[in-house]
């Protein structure tokens, strides 16, 4: 049972836990960079994708009305 109190109540835990906290706030720091950057880039790929279908719809409108006034 005294073997195990050491490990609790050691000198080495401290260094051990301290380094943890900083390491903890970069990791965060980078995640929350990454899915911030993952959100603008998704944002940025729905904005190009909408308005590329925005203008192959306008596209296909345009046609469908220009062959329409050809037929008649």
């Amino acid at each position: 049972m005294n073997s195990f109190v050491p490990l609790f109540s050691s000198r080495t835990d401290r260094p051990c836990v301290t380094p943890n906290v900083p390491s903890l706030l970069v990791c965060l720091r980078f995640i929350l960079s990454l899915s911030l950057s993952l959100s603008l880039s998704l944002s940025f790929s729905f904005i190009i994708l909408s308005l590329s279908l925005s203008l192959s719809l306008s596209f296909f409108l345009l046609c469908h009305t220009h062959n329409n006034k050809r037929l008649y």
